[in-house]
């Protein structure tokens, strides 16, 4: 799987997401909504990246030691879904609160995290 495989959608993700980032007080929610779909997309392509490849982590992988599809898509999506179903939580019970910006940085920075993760899965050859 080459690179623009990769790179291509995270790029596109990450430029979408480039005008709510300049959002003032009221597009705070707006910030929050677009670092919700960069942490998803970032978490599919991390799935992508490792499909076929020998898995590191044990909860990931099959008895051959590769990635486990059923496993990897059940947990990292149940990691991630969780994450957002708290935030959903906590900003509809506060929606008048300053939690979606803090709460967005933090979804653009692990969704940057896991990119990275991503970006080193595809460059490993399986």
């Amino acid at each position: 799987m080459g690179r623009r495989r990769i790179c291509a959608p995270l790029a596109g993700a990450l430029l979408i997401t480039l005008p709510a980032s300049q959002a003032s007080a009221s597009g705070d929610r707006r910030f929050w909504a677009f670092s919700t779909a960069a942490l998803v997309i970032a978490s599919a392509l991390d799935v992508r990246s490792s499909l076929g490849g020998y898995e590191i982590n044990p909860l990931l992988r099959n008895a051959q030691g590769q990635f486990s599809v059923a496993r990897g898509v059940a947990l990292k999506s149940g990691a991630v879904g969780g994450m957002l179903v708290v935030q959903f939580l906590l900003t509809r019970k506060r929606p008048d609160s300053d939690l979606h910006r803090p709460l967005g940085i933090f979804n653009f920075s692990a969704a940057g995290v896991i990119s990275a993760a991503a970006l080193r899965n595809s460059r490993i050859p399986h």
